[in-house]
């Protein structure tokens, strides 16, 4: 079996690489991520989101060319790594900000 269908599987049932529970809690947050729209934009963020431990659990992309504004609702385990994360799509090439979207009210 692929790794791409092991890695489904275990986040679909809840395990980890052991096949045990996970034991540590996660947290959704919403970025956003403005930049110039070029070719295989979103497969980069895409690889820097996997790369950091990060799922990708909605995604909204417009674009109004040339820009591009790619909202994203992740789980992520710890602030450390959306600390890290934000830090790697902001030094990715046409990409101009990435911030943690906060509710107004």
């Amino acid at each position: 079996m692929p790794k791409f269908c092991d890695a489904t599987a275990s986040r679909a049932f809840g395990l980890n690489g052991t096949g045990s529970s996970w034991t540590t809690s996660s947290f959704r947050v919403e970025l956003q991520v403005e930049g110039w729209d070029r070719h295989r934009l979103l497969e980069d963020l895409s690889r820097t989101f996997a790369e950091t431990g990060i799922n990708i659990l909605e995604a909204r992309c417009t674009v109004v060319h040339p820009m591009v504004k790619n909202r994203f609702v992740v789980e992520v385990g710890d602030t450390e790594s959306l600390r890290a994360c934000i830090t790697r799509i902001r030094n990715i090439e046409s990409v101009f900000d990435a911030y943690r979207v906060t509710p107004t009210g």
